[in-house]
């Protein structure tokens, strides 16, 4: 998702994932689907995980993955790190036990 506002005259962008947070089962192959929405490239990574791939606007990405431990886990955007680059995009995947 963009989000835009004006802060003393400039307009400020921000980027994050929605939802922000989702919750997937230990030991389930999951099946998450990221739809490029705005922006031009998203690459992404949760190293936690072994989560890497790309997302583009207007396209959907699918990442296959079966988590073996408990925790959250951050899905972050390489390409929004920072207030600079509209950032931080970080999104969160937290494992549960079944």
């Amino acid at each position: 998702m963009e989000y835009k506002a004006k802060i003393s005259g400039m307009e400020v962008e921000a980027y994050r994932w929605d939802p922000g947070t989702i919750v997937v089962q230990k030991g389930e192959s999951i099946r998450l689907h990221l739809h490029g929405l705005h922006g031009k490239v998203h690459r992404f990574s949760s190293p936690g995980l072994n989560i890497k791939g790309m997302v583009k606007k207007g396209e959907i990405t699918t990442v296959t993955f079966q988590p073996n431990r408990n925790g959250t886990f951050e899905l972050i955007c390489h390409d929004h790190l920072t207030p600079e680059t509209h950032g931080p995009m970080i999104g969160y995947i937290t494992v549960i036990n079944p």
